[in-house]
């Protein structure tokens, strides 16, 4: 008995060629030297070119993946544009094979710090951002060894400008630019400078400045549901910084590496079609992680290019990475409001709020608590320790004002 052929002959175009028996699609390419063949291999919706070596082993694939909306894989319409998500990148990783390589440390005014670095306010020890150093290591569609080394850094208060400023002009009774020396949501109200923040109070509202220059900025109706709802999502971007700027950091990482060829995303029906290339390496994940670390300690790399990228987290990427916290709570059944929050130094004074009801009766005030909802955007039982320290300032100011007027 004969043995079964394990190669198929196929003529195309008076050239022979012979392919594996469990082949079922190339690719048919006419050059200027004549008919060429790539095997085609099928990763879910997609198709996969396959380039192998003369012994057969796999060397490079070439694909073209189906990115959708609807699973996640691409961001939801941000000021007309989408972008490749964490998720969506993580697809087409599958093909590119990129190694997240995290170092221990980062460099942070000179000095080695742990990865990732919490910037601190340095009087109230207050996180104001982090920072972040993520490499993708891999092979480009050349197969020389490429490492894009990423340092990203996200400024809370960054962002929530840009939140602020996005939402200001549909929402121009809550939300106005103007100067600190006069708040456009109240006219006639007094400014005044409360522990670092200017603010202006009319009758019981209070209205908070946001600088965006040394002048200019943004007035807040502290009251408004539009800027509750923007100091809910602040809380929620603060409470999960470490995390976002991690993922943030990521994808930015494997965004700059040629394996995944993608410069502009053109998105049709909800839908994208994205080129991506993977090469196979002898190199363990070991031996690739010993090669960040190389670099990481500035050594240089024999035979590697290195690209190095820093930049700060955009608007757009922190809401995405907003929606995938939001979607990954309500999926495990947690409420934002329900999330435990950070921890907060306990107030020195056990008799604040005793102080503050006592300074809200010599102030005059008739409603503690819609003063307290008004100016700090919450019931006066549920302030933290700095939120009431801010409100009595608040009526301190105003009381030490109606005594020197009474002068």
């Amino acid at each position: 008995m004969s043995t079964p052929s394990t190669n198929l002959p196929v003529v195309i175009g008076g050239k022979q060629f012979q392919f594996a028996d469990d082949v079922k699609k190339v690719l048919l390419t006419r050059t200027v030297s004549g008919w060429s063949t790539e095997e085609v291999a099928t990763l879910g919706e997609s198709d996969v070119f396959v380039v192998k070596n003369p012994d057969g082993n796999l060397r490079l694939v070439k694909a073209v993946l189906h990115l959708t909306e609807a699973k996640g894989e691409i961001t939801r319409a941000i000021h007309g544009k989408q972008s490749i998500s964490v998720q969506g990148y993580n697809t087409l990783n599958r093909i590119a094979g990129l190694h997240r390589i995290k170092p221990e440390t980062i460099m942070v005014d000179g000095q080695p710090r742990e990865n990732p670095y919490p910037d601190r306010d340095t009087k109230t020890g207050r996180i104001l951002g982090w920072r972040c150093r993520i490499m993708a290591v891999g092979y480009s569609p050349l197969g020389n060894l490429v490492i894009v080394d990423v340092t990203m850094y996200y400024d809370f208060n960054a962002y929530l400008l840009q939140d602020i400023e996005s939402k200001s002009d549909k929402n121009p009774g809550a939300i106005r630019f103007g100067t600190k020396f006069s708040c456009p949501l109240a006219v006639n109200a007094k400014i005044e400078v409360v522990e670092g923040e200017t603010i202006a109070r009319d009758a019981e509202k209070v209205f908070l400045f946001k600088a965006v220059d040394s002048v200019g900025g943004f007035w807040i109706d502290m009251s408004a549901n539009v800027v509750a709802d923007i100091y809910a999502t602040h809380i929620q971007q603060v409470k999960h910084g470490a995390a976002m700027v991690q993922s943030i950091t990521w994808r930015n990482a494997q965004k700059q590496h040629p394996a995944i060829a993608t410069t502009q995303l053109v998105v049709t029906n909800a839908s994208a079609n994205v080129l991506v290339y993977g090469y196979k390496s002898e190199l363990t994940r070991s031996q690739l992680e010993e090669v960040g670390k190389q670099v990481a300690g500035g050594a240089a790399v024999v035979g590697a290019q290195v690209t190095q990228v820093t930049g700060e987290a955009s608007y757009e990427e922190v809401a995405d990475e907003s929606e995938a916290i939001v979607a990954t709570e309500e999926a495990e059944g947690v409420k934002a409001s329900d999330a435990p929050q950070p921890q907060e130094e306990k107030p020195k004074d056990p008799n604040l709020k005793a102080k503050i009801e006592s300074l809200a009766k010599e102030k005059g005030v008739p409603d503690l608590e819609a003063f307290c909802r008004n100016s700090m955007g919450k019931p006066f039982a549920e302030l933290s320790p700095e939120q009431l320290t801010k409100l009595s300032l608040i009526l301190e100011k105003a009381s030490a004002a109606k005594k020197g007027g009474a002068k």
